[in-house]
């Protein structure tokens, strides 16, 4: 039997907020300071011009001090916050006593379970709720998607030194543009990211989450959804810094989408007849899929087309570097990723964007352009409507996409005359088309508790927001009312 404190207790999900500790008169001037000088920076950022774009990359420093603050906004705040203070001091002196939001069992069960070495507690994909596996299930089972061809172990050298070559290597680029681009010029202003931290910076680890929506679970073991975290890493400033440029170019492909809203739009904009086909296709693992030398050839290709050859060959050994350099550790181990892209770069996306629309673009528009009524595409999900004469050129297109090097295309029909595309599902009665909400039935609504201590406008924005995406997402009233 499962103690009744780790049911509850795991019950609560992993994004739960037990209650923090009553927060001293310092913690109220440090906030205080922080919402200040928060204010202070948005003055000296501020561009009131009608033409205003954000087009710069800001790097966090604390020690900057703002100066372009009008001397009232000073004065003013230096006020608030001596009458804050003050007023705050009679509050902490009345204020009521601490309650917790968790039972004992509850708190007694996490102390316990933080220093327990023999259980983990994983997050699942889609959104499932945590997971609880012993320490050596979780072991042997990211240690065998380790053995495919996409890894390598690495055994001749160590951390320190893997971290060392990484950050040699991002100072070496940094100092090769310096030179090429000079001090004063703009593109060299947003380089300053790829610099951040770099020597507080640490090597990238690899985890799961456990895929235990599909249908085959609890019979099977779960699949993994491999993941390279790539937060506060040798090549994170640099990653951030080549998506930069790589998203005006994504937002250039004729097929993509940002979200499903594109997608109603897309509908909207979009005459359906009885007699179009409609199906959805999906790319099966697709990030760690994708050749690195393949993606280096077409990824060079659109650079060195949008940005010419003296900024877009700085792009271009900036995207060798990430391909390259992909090492992370798992308890103890050193790997490098010799296939695909690491799910967790932050330019990942956009390269993935890049490789298939690129062979869209040369293979599948040449022959196929006069049949898609629509054709859109988030990263791995595409949504296909094939006028009357593409519905018997389905085989065809499959086979198109199939050749693409790397990838592996399924399909999936309207069945009874609906199909789920990401968090929308389209209908057709032969005479219209309409759209409601798609809500898997494994969903279990994980929503932070009430009783979490998150801050009270959370959950207001949440309920707001989830409204909102209803209203959108539903053609018909009847409908809307449903998902509220």
């Amino acid at each position: 039997m499962i103690p009744w404190n780790l049911k509850t207790t795991i019950g609560l999900r992993l994004k739960f907020c037990p209650t923090p500790p009553a927060p001293t008169m310092k913690d109220y001037q440090y906030a205080f300071d922080n919402m200040t000088r928060g204010i202070h920076l948005a003055f000296q950022l501020a561009d009131f011009s009608n033409n205003f774009v954000k087009t710069n990359i800001y790097v966090p420093n604390k020690s900057f001090i703002p100066d372009n603050v009008p001397e009232e906004v000073i004065d003013t705040f230096g006020c608030l916050k001596i009458n804050f203070l003050d007023q705050d001091r009679d509050f902490y002196k009345n204020r009521k006593l601490f309650r917790w939001n968790l039972e004992s069992g509850q708190r007694v069960f996490l102390k316990e379970f933080k220093d327990n070495k023999h259980l983990k507690v994983i997050n699942t994909d889609k959104n499932q709720g945590p997971a609880l596996m012993t320490t050596m299930q979780y072991v042997n089972w990211c240690t065998d998607h380790l053995q495919i061809n996409a890894y390598l172990q690495i055994q001749k050298c160590n951390k320190e030194e893997i971290l060392t070559m990484c950050r040699d290597k991002i100072l070496g680029f940094y100092q090769q543009v310096r030179r090429k681009m000079g001090k004063n010029n703009e593109f060299m202003k947003l380089t300053r990211i790829i610099l951040h931290d770099l020597y507080k910076t640490k090597l990238s680890y690899f985890y799961g989450l456990a895929k235990v929506h599909k249908k085959d679970f609890p019979r099977t073991a779960p699949d993994i959804r491999p993941l390279v975290a790539c937060v506060n890493t040798p090549i994170t400033g640099l990653s951030k810094w080549l998506h930069h440029y790589l998203l005006p170019i994504v937002e250039t492909v004729p097929s993509y989408i940002r979200n499903s809203d594109d997608i109603l739009t897309a509908i909207q904009d979009t005459i359906l007849s009885p007699h179009h086909e409609i199906m959805s296709l999906d790319i099966s693992a697709l990030y760690t899929s994708i050749p690195i030398m393949e993606a280096f050839r077409v990824i060079k290709k659109y650079i060195l087309e949008h940005y010419g050859p003296i900024h877009g060959g700085l792009l271009v050994e900036a995207l060798h570097l990430i391909l390259n350099t992909s090492y992370f550790e798992f308890y103890d181990k050193l790997y490098i990723q010799t296939n695909g892209i690491p799910m967790g770069n932050p330019a990942a996306p956009s390269i993935a964007t890049l490789y298939v629309a690129y062979y869209e673009s040369i293979k599948l528009y040449p022959l196929l352009k006069s049949n898609l009524i629509l054709y859109k595409r988030y990263l791995d999900d595409t949504l296909v409507i094939l006028n009357d004469n593409g519905r018997f050129l389905e085989k065809k297109m499959l086979a198109i996409l199939n050749s693409i090097p790397g990838l592996k295309w399924t399909k999936e029909s309207m069945k009874d005359g609906k199909l789920q595309f990401l968090d929308i599902c389209i209908h057709t009665d032969g005479k219209m088309v309409w759209t409601t909400s798609a809500e898997k039935d494994t969903n279990l609504f994980l929503y932070p508790t009430p009783h979490s201590a998150h801050p009270p406008g959370v959950v207001k924005g949440m309920v707001r927001s989830l409204i909102s995406k209803y209203y959108r997402q539903n053609s018909f009233r009847e409908d809307f009312c449903i998902m509220l």
